[in-house]
């Protein structure tokens, strides 16, 4: 956008969740502060449309954006559990209340391309929100217009594998790994301090027990099977983030 003031965010979509059906909003930021993903990495927010994303953790319905994730504080049956997701709720409830005061514009195809479509811009595909509660067909076309992104999905499980494009399995075993490759997807994994690397992952050299070597909108990794990533190495990370200890100490359970 030569000579134009980049927006604040965009409202990239705005309609029903393809995992359950509830109203939620796709929200790119187009600023980041986060020394890991870099300044040139914009940021995908997919959030639950009416409630703020806080309440929506606390009463289970998150799952119109997080689906079965396993790290949500609640079963898929709708049981209540510790909640070991590393996003801190107050990133997405910040995104929710700016959209609220109108801060964000509603996005024309055009303008998304002119802000995606940069020399060296980058995209994260769910700053929190899983990827698959957007129609593939948006993803796609997002995917297109930069340079690098990243994405992971948790609903490896029970999604489309031609999802496996786009986006990294979310895998917290060795065992969710198998089963993710054995789908097609390329596989993120996050260990314990105690689980070693293993053989065709590498370590995210983004991450601090990696010395922090790159940023990811530098990086590239994490992008699915697409293009130039197709038979990379798997990625792995130690836990980390405010849920580390509840990782280390409890099974992760699908």
């Amino acid at each position: 956008m030569r000579g134009k003031k980049v927006p604040q965010g965009l409202i990239v979509y705005d309609g029903p969740s393809m995992l359950t059906g509830d109203p939620i909003l796709g929200i790119i930021t187009t600023k980041t502060r986060n020394p890991k993903t870099g300044r040139r990495m914009m940021q995908l927010w997919i959030v639950p449309k009416g409630v703020h994303p806080v309440k929506a953790i606390k009463t289970g319905q998150d799952r119109a954006v997080c689906g079965n994730c396993p790290l949500r504080g609640w079963t898929r049956d709708g049981r209540r559990q510790r909640r070991r997701c590393y996003v801190n709720p107050l990133g997405p409830g910040a995104v929710y209340s700016a959209y609220r005061r109108r801060r964000y514009r509603k996005a024309t195809p055009i303008l998304v391309w002119r802000v995606l479509s940069r020399a060296g811009v980058a995209l994260r595909l769910g700053a929190w929100g899983d990827p698959a509660a957007l129609p593939r067909d948006l993803v796609a076309t997002l995917t297109a217009f930069v340079t690098r992104w990243t994405g992971y999905t948790h609903q490896w499980r029970e999604i489309d594998p031609a999802w496996s494009r786009y986006v990294m399995a979310s895998a917290d075993s060795a065992e969710d790994r198998a089963a993710a490759r054995a789908l097609g997807y390329r596989c993120f994994r996050v260990r314990r301090a105690a689980d070693p690397v293993l053989a065709g992952e590498v370590t995210c050299p983004a991450a601090a027990e990696a010395g922090k070597r790159t940023t990811c909108d530098r990086c590239g990794l994490c992008a699915g099977n697409a293009g130039r990533w197709q038979g990379l190495k798997d990625v792995v990370l130690q836990a980390h983030g405010a849920a580390r200890r509840f990782f280390e100490l409890t099974p992760v359970l699908a």
